[in-house]
């Protein structure tokens, strides 16, 4: 509560390149935290939330945090923030939270992208799936983080509506050794563009 509240999260921006053009067509908000926060890392952060059942509470604070300062990034590229699912399948939260949140700071829901994270596994499917439609209505486009890694796997591939799939960065490693890992990578390649 006091990270949040306390100011001690700070917005940085990692771009995402075209592999055709080299050019930014993106950015993906993070938070990082400031001297004084009480936790070595965010992950640190992240898991004391889910532990004391504060996920959403981080969530937006998080969101908030990345989009006051996303403004300055342009109109030309996208911002992806993090969410849990757990956050978009609770009852105390309204997805259109995020959508006034992006308007906000000048942020248009067709330039935001919510990257459903790998963290929590997915409790409620038909609560996530009517949150992600709703984001999907207003114009937000929606990501799989970490295909591969964590939670976000077939489940969240097959059902729920997701525009972008981000694989994680040890099966792209492993795909360039190992054979197996290779036919993973090119049939979630077929899925991606089958969407």
């Amino acid at each position: 509560e006091g990270v949040a509240e306390g100011g001690l999260l700070r917005a940085v921006y990692q771009p995402v390149l075209s592999l055709r053009t080299g050019l930014v067509v993106g950015f993906e908000g993070l938070v990082r935290l400031t001297e004084g926060a009480g936790f070595p890392d965010p992950t640190s952060l992240f898991m004391a939330a889910e532990a004391t059942n504060r996920t959403i509470d981080l969530d937006v604070v998080c969101a908030r945090t990345v989009l006051a300062g996303a403004g300055a990034l342009g109109t030309d590229a996208y911002i992806a923030i993090n969410v849990s699912p757990r956050t978009l399948e609770s009852d105390a939260f309204s997805p259109l939270e995020i959508v006034a949140l992006a308007r906000r700071h000048g942020i248009a829901p067709a330039q935001l992208v919510v990257e459903l994270t790998e963290r929590e596994a997915v409790e409620d499917l038909s609560k996530l799936q009517a949150a992600v439609a709703t984001l999907r209505r207003h114009g937000v486009r929606i990501a799989i983080d970490d295909v591969g890694a964590g939670n976000a796997g077939l489940r969240l591939l097959s059902e729920v509506d997701f525009d972008i799939m981000k694989i994680d960065l040890s099966l792209v490693r492993a795909g360039a050794h190992h054979a197996p890992s290779e036919a993973v990578l090119r049939a979630l390649g077929a899925v991606a563009r089958q969407r």
